[in-house]
């Protein structure tokens, strides 16, 4: 091998090498990159479920609160006139409605609770126990005031755990 081919296979080689590391860094960033686009579409999934979640739960606890309300106003309110006679008809209607909503809150959070393996079951539970006691206290008299904000609580607690299941940030 004479001198010029020995030349050029030095200079093929010294420019060979380093296209080929830029070649490989380019592979290896565009892979990264795919890799980490995937990432934040399944984090912002997780998190816009995961805040979806927590808005129906919010929902919830609202309807329970309002039906906590009329059902306080309804049983604890003594004096009768036509007045209170229509508000409390009014109000009753209001429960009526209530009850749906709450029955189809249960449920979106029942779906929502999927990607809540560990705690979704227990919110689900927990929602259940409240429309329960709600109907306990229509039918028999029976309860407290005390016992449902009891059960809120329940439920409110289970809501923030898988709340952080879902966003996967651990118990909070």
């Amino acid at each position: 091998m004479d001198s010029m081919t020995k030349d050029l296979v030095d200079a093929i080689a010294k420019l060979a090498i380093p296209i080929a590391l830029i070649w490989i860094g380019f592979l290896i960033t565009t892979r990264i990159e795919k890799q980490k686009s995937e990432l934040a579409r399944s984090s912002e999934f997780k998190v816009k479920w995961a805040d979806n979640f927590y808005d129906k739960c919010q929902e919830f606890t609202f309807a329970t609160d309002r039906y906590m309300s009329i059902l306080f106003f309804i049983t604890e309110q003594e004096k009768e006139c036509d007045r209170i006679t229509a508000l409390k008809s009014e109000l009753t209607d209001e429960r009526y409605k209530l009850n749906m909503s709450i029955s189809e809150l249960i449920l979106a959070i029942d779906r929502m609770s999927l990607f809540a393996i560990k705690t979704g079951a227990d919110v689900k539970k927990s929602a259940e126990k409240i429309p329960t006691y709600f109907e306990k206290m229509m039918t028999t008299g029976t309860g407290t005031y005390d016992e449902l904000i009891a059960l809120q609580h329940i439920f409110n607690k289970n809501v923030k755990a898988a709340h952080a299941e879902m966003l996967e940030i651990g118990p909070m």
